[in-house]
């Protein structure tokens, strides 16, 4: 077109009112045939267009918008440095309660109070988890005593109630970490009633939920557990947070695998692995790959078992503890003897049992009797393989295992009185074992 637009029609432009024919050849004059008019058009029309904006517009938009940020900055700033004043606060106090228990709470500065200790109380029970339970419960319980004492004038009603509910839920979980199951349960309920009359924040109710599923594991209620973790992985996927939906993956492969189906739950575990940054969480790499090599051996993918192993040992290696040392030499125990290495697997196998003995873990040092027998029965040491069984029998006894778990070694012990035990029968009573720990219901049914 060779006439120019009018000013009325570039505005009827921006606004979306031009006819569409008309649309078409102003657009095309402006973008393809004058500068004049390319000059004429105005922001948010220009950026639509792909007109880039002269200098003069450009120092116009940043003074707009420094302004504008100015303003902003303005209204929130005393929110701000009091958020921050309180976290400096409570990581100064913290400093003062990385050793000691609830004595050391005079340790803490006498300015510590309100929101700065909450956070204190929280972070000092969250550091106990691995190492005393009991104490943990104790800071919890402390948190929520706080919490239901802050200044609704300063932080208004809802966020109240959203500290509340953190610090509820937090003590919940450090009852489920004593084992004190019930009490949790009452503990999360109350937080789901804080959390209803708060700010509908997303990420509370994922790490909520995310922690109703973990007393819902610890109940063997593993179908209910993996349905909850489900919604928080989806949270997390929604947000682009990858890390945390892999760890949730990770969880859900675990609570899949206990729950019986071994090929979901390594599916789930892979996912989860591909998800993670290692280098931010390198133990839940190492529990993942563990319980990935669990699953292969109770599957009897040898191969495959002793593969991840052999790719991953360095790794598996550093992830710390005496412990952990145990469990990983006991499973190579058992990859070895799945591929009948008896002699080696006993050698590690005996390693494995006196350890977990002077340990004091009698459950899993009687359990790896049972896999040490299997290895010795295979070497026709019947006699030695007779003898553990009874002193394993024993422990079982002594501890007080379920009446079922008791039957099955009961069952064992008696086939080796009437010469009739078999390394397969060892292994499906042990098998028998090992579920039970995560099934109490479970029922034996001697094939």
């Amino acid at each position: 077109m060779s006439d120019h637009p009018t000013e009325k029609e570039l505005e009827a432009l921006s606004r979306g009112d031009l006819p569409a024919d008309r649309s078409r050849a102003v657009m095309s004059h402006v973008l393809k045939d004058c500068r004049q008019c390319r000059s004429a058009v105005r922001p948010p029309l220009a950026t639509l267009m792909g007109i880039p904006p002269s200098a003069q517009e450009l120092a116009e938009q940043d003074a707009g918008y420094s302004a504008a940020i100015e303003r902003v900055y303005k209204a929130i700033r005393p929110e701000w440095s009091h958020l921050f004043a309180q976290r400096a606060k409570a990581r100064k106090a913290l400093a003062g309660l990385e050793t000691g228990g609830l004595e050391a709470l005079g340790k803490v500065p006498r300015d510590t109070k309100g929101l700065a200790l909450y956070k204190t109380l929280l972070s000092r029970s969250w550091a106990l988890r691995h190492e005393n339970p009991g104490l943990m419960v104790q800071f919890a319980s402390l948190a929520t005593q706080v919490a239901a004492k802050l200044a609704a004038g300063r932080y208004g009603e809802k966020r109240i109630a959203d500290f509340q509910c953190r610090a509820w839920m937090e003590y919940g979980n450090a009852l489920r970490v004593a084992d004190r199951l019930a009490e949790a349960e009452f503990a999360l309920g109350r937080a789901v009633e804080f959390h209803s009359r708060g700010t509908d924040d997303e990420l509370l109710a994922a790490r909520l939920l995310e922690l109703q599923a973990s007393l819902a594991a610890d109940r063997r209620r593993f179908a209910l557990a993996c349905r909850a973790l489900s919604f928080v992985r989806r949270y997390y996927f929604r947000v682009r947070d990858r890390h945390l939906a892999g760890r949730t993956l990770i969880k859900q492969g675990l609570y899949t695998g206990y729950a019986g189906d071994t090929q979901e739950g390594l599916r789930l575990l892979r996912r989860g692995l591909s998800l993670i940054d290692g280098s931010y969480d390198p133990a839940l790499v190492c529990a993942a790959l563990h319980n990935q090599l669990l699953f292969l051996i109770d599957q009897k993918s040898f191969r495959d078992a002793r593969k991840l192993l052999f790719q991953n040992r360095q790794r598996l290696s550093n992830s710390g503890g005496k412990i952990n040392e145990l469990k990983m030499l006991w499973l190579e125990g058992r990859i070895e003897a799945g591929f009948g290495k008896h002699g080696r697997a006993e050698r590690i196998l005996q390693k494995v049992k006196e350890g977990f003995d002077q340990a004091g873990l009698g459950y899993q040092a009687a359990i790896a009797s049972l896999d040490l027998a299997a290895a010795l029965l295979s070497q026709n040491r019947v006699a030695e393989a007779q003898e553990l069984v009874v002193k394993a029998a024993r422990v079982f006894s002594a501890l007080g295992i379920g009446r079922e778990a008791m039957g099955a070694i009961l069952l064992l012990r008696q086939s080796f009185d009437l010469r009739a035990a078999t390394v397969a029968f060892i292994e499906e009573v042990t098998v028998f074992l090992r579920k039970v720990e995560n099934d109490p219901l479970a029922r034996f049914d001697p094939q």
